[in-house]
């Protein structure tokens, strides 16, 4: 005997239960019940009534920058400090070029960074889009942040050479070598060093970032040439 497949259309809620007698399926729907000899069923189907959409995405857009998010919804809190993933966004993820200007004439401007966590971000783009990049009640750290971070993760706010400080930057705040790009937008050292930008200028050519690489070396106030593009995290 050709064996039945049942097609249900879900008005309503519905379940399904096996009866008292073993052969037979009891389905309820819609306040109904009907009763099929499960020999003769093959298959059972739900389908809903009206298509499933997706979630619609919310992320806001700006003009200039498209949609800002941070590469993923993790935090990381180190001592009475939050910090975000790192900043990310659709315009300049498109982005190969990158120009960030040198010798007190640099520029708002940003780029990819393949393969990599975030983008990489002159420090003058940091500097006018911060609100942006980092909205309340996230904000730009300073470079008093990166020290407190430090000595909260056991280091000293000063230079150092230790691998077990730099372990717990990569575990207890998520950091991960990725690299930079110079004025020119050309990616440097990507699976060896990363910074991260502060809002704090050192002078009218370099503003801090948190240094670390991968032979140990960590530097919570290292100076940085504002016109070379690196990654951004946001605190609060």
């Amino acid at each position: 005997m050709k064996k039945q497949l049942i097609t249900i259309l879900a008005l309503f809620p519905c379940t399904w239960s096996i009866g008292q007698s073993i052969d037979t399926m009891f389905v309820h729907l819609g306040g109904l019940v009907h009763g099929y000899a499960i020999k003769d069923v093959d298959s059972i189907v739900f389908h809903h009534s009206e298509p499933i959409s997706p979630p619609k995405d919310t992320t806001p857009t700006h003009p200039d920058l498209g949609k800002i998010r941070f590469i993923t919804d993790s935090t990381w809190t180190v001592g009475s400090q939050t910090w975000s993933d790192v900043v990310q966004t659709t315009a300049c993820s498109k982005k190969t070029d990158f120009d960030g200007g040198t010798t007190e004439n640099y520029f708002v401007d940003c780029r990819s960074n393949p393969d990599y966590k975030g983008d990489l971000f002159s420090w003058e783009m940091v500097n006018y889009y911060g609100a942006v990049l980092c909205p309340s009640p996230w904000r730009v750290p300073s470079k008093q942040d990166f020290v407190d971070l430090d000595i909260a993760l056991g280091g000293t706010g000063k230079s150092a050479v230790s691998s077990a400080l730099l372990a717990k930057y990569k575990s207890l705040w998520g950091g991960a070598l990725g690299g930079w790009c110079n004025s020119d937008g050309k990616l440097l050292y990507q699976d060896s060093d990363v910074l991260y930008w502060s809002k704090s200028t050192y002078s009218p050519d370099y503003s801090y970032a948190l240094y670390f690489s991968g032979l140990n070396g960590i530097n919570p106030e290292r100076y940085w040439r504002k016109g070379n593009g690196v990654l951004l995290r946001c605190v609060r």
